[in-house]
Parts: C-alpha cells; structure tokens; sequence
C-alpha cells in the first residue's frame, strides 16, 4: 500500500511515518549467507567423513563434536535471527497498515463532517491525496462496519453517507 500524501491545507492528522527497512534487509541478508556458509561446511564435514580418526587423510583437525558446534553455533544460531527478523519485518508491515487504515478512516471521517456526510470516493481521493482505490477500499470497510451505507444517485454514481453525521439530530428518540 503506497503511504498518502497529506493535504496541507485541510485539518487532519499527519501521515504515520514509514520508516526504513534498509538496515534490517542487509543484516537478514548477510546473516542468512553466514549461517548457510557454516552449516554447509560443517554438514560437508561430517557427511565426507572428515571427523573419523581412522580416515587415511585424518590430520586431527576436526572432530564431530567439532562440526555439530560449529554447525549448530555458526550456521543454525544466525539463520535463527534471520527467522526473527523476518518476523519483525511483517509485523512492522503489518502494524504500518494498520496506522495509514486508521489515519485514512479518521479523515473520511472528518472530511465527511466537511460535506454534510456524503461524500465519493473520487472526492475523498482528491480531498486526501490519496489512489481513488485506496479511498473507495476504505469507504466499503466502513460499509462493512456499519459506519457508513451506499447510495446510488440519479446520474449512477457511488455516494457513501457516514451514519451519524449530517443528520438531523433533533429528531431522535429514546431507546426505551
């Protein structure tokens, strides 16, 4: 989802901030080639042999528990933070999704309030600077929801109309 463009000259909240991931990508990258390099290195050891005292090309200079330790600390222990990272990394993408889709339904909101509690999407796009795709997904999430209902007008076009705004408040009753 591509972060929208605040528009400066209305009232809404800032954008949540997208911030890099550059960093987290390279050590993902560098760990994952470490700890491959080591686990196979160390598997190629012990499956040609090279542990066995009685090998003929024997120079005492690894042993099995050798190869499991080295395996295990430098091959398996890096791939293991690279799995963390990778974790971490869909759940800040995840979390980023979350802020924009809160921050786009806040200013739907208010700038519904601005329109009398019809708006398009097309106007909710221009208004946000944001894709007519992105506006009218979450204009149907707020359908979906039950903050808003769909109205088509004479000509064809879409209008969603916010629950509770632009209505006529004095005309409301008790429940009971």
């Amino acid at each position: 989802m591509n972060a929208p463009v605040n528009n400066q000259n209305a009232v809404y909240p800032p954008v949540p901030k997208k911030y890099s991931l550059a960093l987290w990508w390279t050590a993902l990258i560098l760990l994952v080639l470490f700890g491959l390099f080591f686990l196979i290195a160390a598997l190629t050891d012990i499956l040609g042999g090279q542990y066995v005292n009685g090998s003929p090309d024997y120079k005492g200079n690894s042993s099995l528990g050798t190869n499991l330790t080295m395996g295990i600390i430098c091959g398996l222990f890096p791939l293991s933070l690279a799995g963390l990272i990778i974790y971490n990394l869909f759940r800040k993408k995840r979390k980023y999704q979350e802020a924009v889709a809160l921050w786009l339904e806040t200013c739907i909101l208010r700038f519904s309030a601005k329109q009398g509690g019809k708006i398009t999407a097309q106007e909710t796009a221009l208004e946000l600077s944001v894709s007519v795709l992105q506006a009218k997904e979450a204009l149907e999430l707020m359908v979906t929801k039950g903050i808003a209902e769909v109205l088509i007008s004479e000509t064809g076009d879409v209008i969603y109309q916010i629950r509770g705004i632009g209505q006529d408040k004095s005309k409301a009753e008790g429940v009971i």
